[in-house]
């Protein structure tokens, strides 16, 4: 999941938009860094997920993710938020 999160993180940040889509082009970039290393992966899938949801209560029908994606993606957040960083993490669960 953090690698997705990173490409379209990075996206949003050099994208020509503005100021709230770079800030949040920014969360989740590192969101999807934190997942990767394991470090305040709780943290950083609650952001995920509130975003998700947020974008997708936000745009709609314009949303240029299928809701499909975006769900799975959900998913996996909510997931890591009830299950916590895993053995190889270098945080604890919250």
């Amino acid at each position: 999941m953090g690698v997705p999160l990173i490409k379209h993180g990075f996206a949003k940040i050099i994208a020509k938009e503005n100021t709230p889509q770079r800030i949040f082009g920014g969360v989740v970039f590192l969101s999807g860094i934190f997942l990767i290393i394991g470090l305040f992966t709780q943290a950083a899938a609650i952001a995920v997920s509130l975003i998700i949801i947020a974008s997708s209560i936000i745009m709609r029908r314009q949303h240029p993710r299928s809701w499909t994606e975006r769900f799975i993606k959900l998913a996996i957040a909510i997931s890591l938020i009830l299950t916590g960083p895993g053995m190889f993490a270098f945080d604890l669960p919250l």
